[in-house]
């Protein structure tokens, strides 16, 4: 079983679309702004996507591709 960074993030599937094709791409921005009404997720969101991007598994990457392939 492979752990999917963005699994406890709900309701946000665009966005969590959005992170992972750019890492999968390596197309990431030097910068993001996570806005929205409190409650949302911004918090959440970024800290998925940072544990997305510092995730020392190639695997994890890979699987996350996968998925957003499979939407």
């Amino acid at each position: 079983m492979t752990h999917d960074p963005f699994a406890p993030l709900l309701g946000q599937q665009q966005a969590i679309e959005l992170l992972t094709q750019a890492v999968t791409q390596n197309r990431v921005a030097p910068a993001y702004l996570f806005v929205g009404s409190d409650g949302v997720g911004r918090s959440l969101a970024a800290r998925c996507f940072v544990e997305l991007l510092f995730s020392s598994s190639v695997e994890t990457r890979l699987i996350a591709s996968l998925q957003s392939r499979l939407r």
